[in-house]
C-alpha cells in the first residue's frame, strides 16, 4: 500500500514538471525502446502506465498504453512503435526521434568513437 502512495506522489509530480513547461527535452525509455523528444509541449500519461525512474530528464516507462504526446499517439509494444500515422519496427541499436517540429526520425547509435574490437587489439 505504501509503495503505490510512493508512485502516485512520483507520476504527479513528473506531470506537474511536463504541465509547468519546465522540460523542453525528454529521453524515454518506453517498453525498452529509447525514444527522444526534443521539444516537449504538451503530453498525456494514461494510469495503467508504470513509471519505473524518472531523473529529471530520463523517464523509464512500461505498459501497453499509449502516450499522447504532442498530439499525437505514441505506443511501442516490443520492436515496434507507433508515433502517428507512423508504423515501423525498430532493433535495439536505433533510437526513434520526435523533432520540434512535429516529424520524426530514426536514428542509429553508434559506439563510442575510436573504438576498436578486442580482436584489433589481439593482431
Amino acid at each position: 500500500m505504501k509503495s503505490e502512495k510512493v508512485r502516485f506522489a512520483l507520476v504527479l509530480g513528473a506531470l506537474s514538471v511536463f504541465l509547468s513547461g519546465c522540460m523542453s527535452d525528454l529521453m524515454l525509455q518506453f517498453n525498452g525502446q529509447s525514444i527522444e523528444v526534443q521539444t516537449l509541449r504538451d503530453s498525456t500519461f494514461p494510469r495503467g502506465l508504470e513509471i519505473v525512474s524518472y531523473n529529471g530528464r530520463l523517464m523509464k516507462v512500461n505498459g501497453r498504453e499509449g502516450i499522447l504526446i504532442n498530439g499525437k499517439k505514441l505506443s511501442v509494444s516490443g520492436s515496434e512503435v507507433n508515433y502517428g500515422a507512423f508504423s515501423g519496427k525498430l532493433d535495439p541499436k536505433t533510437k526513434f526521434v520526435i523533432l520540434s517540429n512535429g516529424q520524426y526520425s530514426i536514428v542509429t547509435h553508434s559506439g563510442p568513437a575510436g573504438k576498436s574490437s578486442w580482436w584489433a587489439f589481439w593482431r
